[in-house]
């Protein structure tokens, strides 16, 4: 089964790269893509780069995850 902090691990990743690419795009392509093409193109880089970011966060935060659980598990094991 899936661990809480593996799914928070996921959600959080995946709500960077929709919240990167869905939002900005919906509001650059009404406003700006009519006006000025050229000023499109090079604002979506930004949310672009925001998405892919939230991507890196899913590995990242899984190994901290596994990592947490190891000494957690280390921790009740020494105890008992």
């Amino acid at each position: 089964m899936i661990s809480e902090c593996k799914i928070k691990c996921y959600a959080k990743g995946l709500a960077y790269f929709t919240i990167g690419f869905s939002l900005p795009y919906l509001l650059l392509s009404i406003k700006v893509k009519k006006t000025n093409p050229q000023l499109f193109r090079k604002l979506l880089i930004i949310p672009t780069i925001v998405a892919f970011h939230g991507l890196t966060y899913i590995p990242k935060d899984l190994d901290k995850c596994e990592q947490n659980q190891q000494q957690q598990k280390r921790m009740a094991n020494s105890s008992s």
